[in-house]
């Protein structure tokens, strides 16, 4: 149960900057949703990899690559929910969220 949390807890702590940062930066980025998805993908990843080097040269926890993915998971599920609050219509962000809830569910059953 406790490794559910973790994961859990991994994906949520990136959902915010998958909403900022591409809100935060959408006058440089304008409206070229590729640039800026692509943009917001590897913000992310740089920050998900500083925190896990951080942790490992500080001894405060492990480098653990899972943690980077499920970060990515929580920051693509982040992005979605912009694209949604920005208005787009379903079919477009449908795309976004239906690759995370297969790697979601297929998370479950090998946890299972």
């Amino acid at each position: 149960f406790r490794i559910v949390l973790e994961v859990l807890f991994n994906c949520l702590m990136f959902i915010p900057v998958g909403i900022l940062v591409p809100w935060a930066y959408e006058n440089f980025l304008h409206e070229d949703e590729v640039k800026k998805r692509n943009t917001v993908l590897l913000f992310g990843l740089i920050v998900s990899v500083s925190v896990e080097c951080l942790q490992l040269f500080t001894r405060t926890g492990l480098f653990e690559w899972d943690d980077i993915f499920h970060n990515m998971i929580g920051l693509m599920l982040g992005y979605g929910i912009y694209l949604f609050l920005k208005g787009k219509q379903f079919w477009e962000v449908h795309r976004y969220f239906l690759p995370m809830i297969g790697v979601v569910l297929a998370l479950i059953i090998a946890m299972v």
